[in-house]
């Protein structure tokens, strides 16, 4: 049960977080583009590759993984208003927004992923 909590405190942690993040990056760029929910999936993305290469060498427990991987990074990231988002810009007919909001999450979060992933594989 413990374990449980554990995630669960890491992933209120997380959420507060994004939620942070979402709500000041419109404040700083002033676009009418999801560039809050960008930033939180492709921080995370990079941040996971970073753990799990940690993970493989025996440096962080389970535990530890699973509190950072399934807590913080699971609640900081969201695929829910990815697609929400993604969902209001095809429903407005702005294909190009789409197009660069699916390729910069998709392709740009798992470049991300396997840089982190790269840049703790050889410390």
């Amino acid at each position: 049960m413990k374990l449980y909590m554990l995630v669960a405190i890491f992933g209120a942690i997380g959420s507060v977080c994004r939620f942070s993040l979402v709500q000041i990056t419109p404040k700083i760029f002033f676009l009418n583009f999801p560039l809050g929910t960008i930033a939180v999936n492709l921080i995370g993305s990079f941040l996971i590759g970073c753990v799990v290469s940690i993970f493989e060498k025996n440096i962080i427990s389970e535990d530890t993984r699973n509190f950072i991987v399934f807590g913080f990074l699971g609640g900081f990231t969201t695929y829910s208003a990815f697609t929400f988002e993604l969902f209001n810009l095809i429903k407005n007919s702005d294909f190009t927004n789409a197009s660069i909001y699916i390729f910069l999450t998709l392709f740009l979060g798992l470049a991300l992923f396997y840089l982190g992933y790269k840049l703790f594989k050889h410390t």
